[in-house]
């Protein structure tokens, strides 16, 4: 299976699975990245093979915000 995130925009990476746009990771305003199918391409049911390799890129986008969010929780003086 080849799959490939093309950066089509700043802040928007496209999901390639075998030459096929399955849909777009788009950053929301609160710095993460959230997943839009394309509706064109995506009917039908879909196994959790699939779905975890959607989570799996999603995490890996979200990684370095996942870090910002920690060290600036982990630097906040307590109450």
């Amino acid at each position: 299976m080849q799959v490939e995130l093309i950066e089509t925009e700043k802040g928007v990476k496209e999901l390639v699975i075998n030459n096929k746009s399955i849909g777009e990771f788009i950053i929301d305003v609160d710095g993460y990245y959230y997943f839009w199918f394309n509706p064109e391409v995506t009917k039908g049911s879909w196994n959790s093979y699939a779905l975890r390799l959607i989570a799996d890129k999603q995490d890996e986008l979200n990684t370095e915000m996942d870090k910002h969010v920690a060290n600036y929780f982990k630097n906040e003086s307590p109450v």
